[in-house]
């Protein structure tokens, strides 16, 4: 289970797990905004009693805030067969936002709904809607996934994760297909969006054909 650190105080943390609880829990060098992965708390029946005290009195706050980092993207996905799209991730790894980058992508995503799942279950059934229409019909195919964020540790470990979900997804459906995936640099959301591109196409174009990419 994912949370956000909304609060800090006097050594504890006031934090909103993508459930929607505020659960209080011991500082341990948290962040405001950082996400964090959450287990159980057992701290006992007093620890709980403060969490729902606590929450009670900062629910307003965590509500609205809650709401706007829901809603916020804190990663870009590409991901590139023919069929290219851009999934906007917020930071509990959940779908908010998904954009067709040609004709073929489209025409997939329209029997598809991803918004609100997760981000791995997303790319899986992505790919399976790809396989469906028969993209991966050929012995050779690549499957191209990118991870983008502010935080670059963070994107390149959604990589690897993503990387495992599009593997198995492939491997259940019978195809054969080799799944790159890999972290790049922000900034590349917005030159590709400029372009009408994927940022992994770009990042294909530019830095391993070392081509540059114009409108034309």
């Amino acid at each position: 289970m994912k949370a956000v650190v909304m609060e800090k105080k006097s050594g504890h943390a006031a934090l909103l797990t993508d459930g929607g609880d505020v659960v209080r829990t011991r500082d341990r060098g948290y962040e405001i905004g950082e996400v964090v992965d959450m287990r159980e708390n057992r701290e006992g029946s007093r620890g709980r009693l403060i969490a729902i005290l606590s929450a009670a009195a900062i629910f307003v706050m965590l509500f609205a805030g809650g709401i706007f980092a829901y809603n916020t993207p804190y990663y870009y996905v590409s991901m590139d067969v023919n069929p290219g799209m851009v999934m906007e991730v917020n930071m509990f790894e959940r779908v908010i936002g998904v954009e067709a980058m040609n004709e073929e992508a489209q025409a997939v995503l329209a029997e598809l709904r991803l918004r609100n799942m997760n981000i791995e279950d997303a790319v899986a059934e992505a790919l399976g809607g790809i396989t469906s229409a028969g993209y991966l019909a050929n012995e050779n195919n690549n499957v191209v996934i990118a991870a983008l964020s502010k935080n670059s540790d963070n994107a390149e470990r959604l990589a690897g994760k993503l990387k495992g979900a599009a593997e198995d997804e492939i491997l259940d459906n019978g195809v054969r297909a080799e799944v790159s995936a890999g972290a790049l640099g922000y900034d590349m959301v917005q030159q590709a969006k400029e372009l009408g591109i994927t940022p992994g196409k770009l990042n294909i174009i530019t830095n391993l054909l070392g081509e540059e990419v114009t409108e034309e």
